[in-house]
């Protein structure tokens, strides 16, 4: 017996399990649930990213102040 038709008999018995399908409903509703999700993962992401940028720009903006204070003479000789 040859590699290849090894491979073949082997593939051949592989596959003789028969694939259940699912109820429509039931696929309606796991469709559903993914895009649920997946949707809130995207919010989440978003989230993070505004709260980042926010403390970012927070951060920019006490440095401006305090370099516009020294450069006024405010603060320093």
């Amino acid at each position: 017996m040859t590699r290849r038709s090894r491979r073949r008999a082997e593939r051949s018995e592989a596959i003789t399990t028969v694939p259940v399908e699912k109820p429509k409903d039931e696929r309606k509703e796991v469709r559903y649930e993914y895009k649920v999700s997946r949707t809130d993962a995207k919010a989440d992401l978003q989230r993070a990213k505004a709260s980042k940028w926010k403390w970012l720009a927070i951060l920019i903006g006490l440095l401006m102040a305090g370099f516009a204070m020294f450069k006024s003479k405010l603060i320093g000789v």
